[in-house]
């Protein structure tokens, strides 16, 4: 099938353009495991991209065409031309989408379009080639419209006041949690709930893993957004109550970085920062952890997300430590769904972790056998396959 992906996403030659460092965190690394999965059928892909410069500035960003190797195969990308100048450059986008959207599909006739959550670039563009061409569109539902406290921002609020139109004309969907299912109405349209992916690296690996706390020196791992709202501000205050024999390693990037930064220089045996990390620098720093964290984030609904990382740090093997998530069907997570967020109470469960890993050791196992055997790359691109045969039906 001929692909039409449409998403937030940012290539390296844009990363390299706006002067960023590369990173597979977060949406981008969900992105990432999205465009291998599809590659892995043997889909031809090309995406278009709505990204615009993390950089507040006048200057007009031209449109920029580039290619993106992965093990499966290679992907075309558009970046679609806009100015970085908050929040004017993120709405000029949804125009400048749009118009790149329809002028390859003119040209190259996609059999189905793929949208990395509904916002409000996507919409347009997505309703635009459905009405033009009767192109087929699948949205996966990352990030619930509205769930992310982003105050008045505009933008935002065009978000959510597209899903409305958006939802409607959907063909199917890829939800991020079985709780969704209350909130999209999918009508009889097909569907797969799609928490998270693990590429083949990561599972391997994992298997050659020293065990946890086989050292006298543990570590608790953060890798994430750093900001307050993705929980990071919790994680700098629980420093000075961690137990004597732990440090926190960080890697990620946001605007606490500087202060993350700042306690890795004053206290280095206290805490450790890495900066940002691409794939294959992640893995082994996954995969060295004692315990691996999740603290809450600032949400206006708790069941409109579910972090990509948590498979990721369930099929690493490491002692897991999460904030409350919303339910997905097929194994029981709530055993690691243990922090309220409060510093005391994470000191305490540090205390208790080794003994604690050796208690949970039946329901890991479980959960590593699934989150392997469901959510590895090839697993998704048949679940995504599943939902492509549908529709052309």
């Amino acid at each position: 099938m001929r692909i039409l992906f449409l998403g937030f996403y940012k290539s390296p030659a844009f990363l390299q353009w706006d002067g960023q460092q590369g990173s597979d965190l977060g949406g981008q690394r969900k992105i990432g495991l999205l465009l291998r999965a599809l590659l892995a059928s043997g889909h031809e892909v090309r995406v278009v991209s709505s990204a615009v410069s993390a950089r507040n500035r006048r200057e007009w960003q031209k449109q920029l065409k580039t290619t993106v190797d992965f093990p499966e195969g290679r992907v075309s990308v558009i970046h679609s031309g806009t100015t970085g100048l908050k929040p004017w450059g993120g709405l000029l986008t949804c125009f400048t989408t749009r118009q790149v959207v329809l002028g390859l599909a003119s040209e190259w006739k996609p059999d189905i379009a793929f949208s990395y959550n509904g916002l409000l670039a996507e919409t347009i563009s997505l309703l635009a080639l459905r009405n033009r061409f009767g192109t087929p569109f699948v949205v996966e539902v990352d990030d619930y419209p509205g769930v992310r406290a982003r105050g008045w921002n505009p933008k935002a609020k065009m978000d959510v006041f597209g899903w409305h139109f958006l939802e409607p004309k959907a063909s199917g969907f890829v939800l991020v949690n079985s709780k969704l299912r209350d909130k999209v109405p999918t009508g009889g349209r097909p569907f797969v709930i799609l928490p998270g992916i693990v590429e083949d690296a990561l599972i391997e690996q994992s298997k050659k893993r020293r065990d946890p706390f086989a050292s006298k020196q543990r570590t608790l791992l953060y890798c994430g957004g750093l900001s307050v709202e993705r929980g990071a501000g919790r994680l700098l205050a629980a420093i000075p109550f961690l137990p004597p024999d732990w440090r926190l390693v960080v890697a990620g990037s946001g605007p606490l970085l500087a202060r993350f930064q700042e306690q890795a220089e004053l206290a280095p045996e206290r805490c450790a920062f890495l900066g940002l990390l691409s794939s294959s620098q992640m893995i082994p720093v996954l995969c060295a952890a004692d315990t691996v964290i999740n603290p809450p984030e600032t949400l206006n609904h708790a069941d409109g997300v579910f972090p990509v990382k948590i498979f990721e740090y369930i099929a690493s093997r490491a002692h897991l430590i999460s904030t409350k998530l919303p339910k997905v069907e097929g194994a029981d997570l709530t055993w690691f769904q243990r922090w309220s967020g409060e510093p005391e109470e994470l000191r305490t469960l540090l205390s208790n972790a080794e003994s604690d890993y050796q208690q949970e050791k039946a329901v890991r196992e479980t959960a590593i056998r699934w989150v392997n055997q469901e959510f590895s790359i090839r697993q998704v691109s048949l679940k995504l396959n599943g939902i492509f045969s549908a529709i052309a039906k």
